[in-house]
């Protein structure tokens, strides 16, 4: 769990796709969907790692649903403790450093 309470991302990966016809495929696609809402998954992603096919696209969804998550749970921060260094303006001269 996540500290909001939320499932931890998790991606089915059903790989081997390179030994199925398409239509086989195609034909397994209704039942994936049904499992991987049963099982709460994130989403599921056909794929071939002999023929990397969705290898990068399963990841890269990985990696941005991590993320999105990342943003949605951090705490907010206090403007006062960030400093913008690519800001062209000036600084008070209380808030200047050494």
């Amino acid at each position: 769990m996540l500290a909001d309470g939320s499932k931890i991302p998790c991606f089915l990966l059903a790989n081997k796709i390179d030994m199925l016809e398409e239509s086989e495929v195609d034909a397994k696609k209704a039942q994936l969907d049904d499992f991987v809402a049963e099982k709460e998954f994130a989403g599921w992603f056909p794929t071939s790692a002999k023929e990397n096919k969705n290898i990068d696209r399963a990841a890269t969804e990985l990696i941005r649903t991590i993320l999105d998550n990342e943003k949605r749970l951090s705490p907010p921060t206090i403007d006062d403790d960030v400093i913008d260094i690519r800001s062209n303006k000036p600084t008070s001269p209380e808030k200047q450093c050494c």
